[in-house]
């Protein structure tokens, strides 16, 4: 539990400890993004950590953007489902049972989303939009 907490949620209070404070200073686009998973939003069955942790990931990112946007820091969330990566390499198990939901996405897709997200000034990174139909 420890172990991922400090993966899953601590990460993003480390970094922003240490921006946030040299953002306030400055004049310009600021903007923080919260990796989480549609498992923040959602639940994993089977993963009680995983679930926990992705649900505080995403409460991080919205206590983040309420409290600093009057210093014009923007924050969005990201909460994708499998996306391949080192962690869900093609061809394995872990593909296999994530093709079978939604479908693997390749990172470009989803830094296109993210890209776009900021653009925007939205939020909720979904690059998995079939996640809001399951909420």
């Amino acid at each position: 539990w420890h172990r991922i907490i400090g993966v899953n949620v601590l990460q993003h209070v480390y970094v922003a400890r240490h921006l946030f404070p040299l953002w306030k200073e400055r004049e310009g686009d600021k903007y923080f993004i919260v990796t989480a998973s549609a498992a923040g939003l959602l639940s994993q069955v089977g993963g009680l950590p995983y679930s926990v942790t992705k649900h505080a990931a995403v409460s991080v990112a919205e206590w983040f953007a309420i409290t600093y946007s009057q210093h014009n820091i923007r924050v969005s969330c990201l909460c994708p489902q499998a996306v391949e990566t080192g962690m869900v390499p093609p061809g394995s198990s872990m593909a296999k049972a994530s093709a079978g939901m939604d479908g693997i996405l390749q990172p470009e897709k989803v830094a296109q989303d993210v890209v776009d997200a900021m653009a925007a000034g939205r939020f909720l990174i979904l690059p998995h939009p079939e996640v809001l139909k399951y909420m």
